[in-house]
């Protein structure tokens, strides 16, 4: 849910997320340089359903025993490791989806966050360090690039319909 919803990269920016780098009170999560590709940290917002997933996970973590690893949003322990892979795993056959990686859970988040959540391309931009030509080439589909161009098309046909029906009104 994490990745799916905030846009974070599965590597270090995820694995080496620790508990005070996630800011429940102004809803981000703060991407360390030293972990963020391009060596270029960043604040992520955090969407309603990765607020939920953080919440029900620190939760978890404070019943089971990692001491050492307390800090650690995903602990480092093979049964920690275990229970992602599983979970991947049974989501990937439950919905029928073959070839399912933490590359398509990042471009579902974009997709999502442009498209679902209407967040401006400025902030997506931000939240995910990508750039917006590698957002627009590779994360926005093609059909949403169109239904976008259409949308646009029509507020300009709607514009142009008003102003000749002003022009005609000023006319008579």
């Amino acid at each position: 849910t994490i990745l799916a919803y905030s846009g974070i990269r599965a590597g270090d920016e995820f694995h080496k997320l620790v508990w005070e780098d996630v800011d429940f009170d102004n809803r981000e999560i703060t991407i360390r340089a030293a972990n963020a590709k391009g060596g270029h940290g960043r604040t992520v917002g955090i969407l309603p359903q990765v607020m939920s997933a953080l919440k029900t996970m620190r939760a978890n973590q404070s019943q089971e025993s990692f001491p050492s690893q307390s800090t650690k949003v995903v602990p480092n322990s093979y049964g920690a490791l275990w229970r992602v892979y599983s979970t991947w795993m049974n989501l990937a056959f439950d919905e029928g989806t073959k070839g399912l990686n933490p590359h398509k859970l990042r471009s579902f988040a974009i997709n999502n966050m442009v498209n679902v959540e209407n967040i401006n391309l400025g902030t997506v931009v931000a939240w995910t360090g990508a750039t917006l030509a590698t957002i627009q080439k590779h994360y926005i589909k093609r059909d949403q690039k169109n239904l976008a161009q259409e949308k646009l098309d029509q507020i300009y046909r709607d514009y142009e319909g008003k102003q000749g029906g002003d022009d005609q009104k000023e006319a008579g």
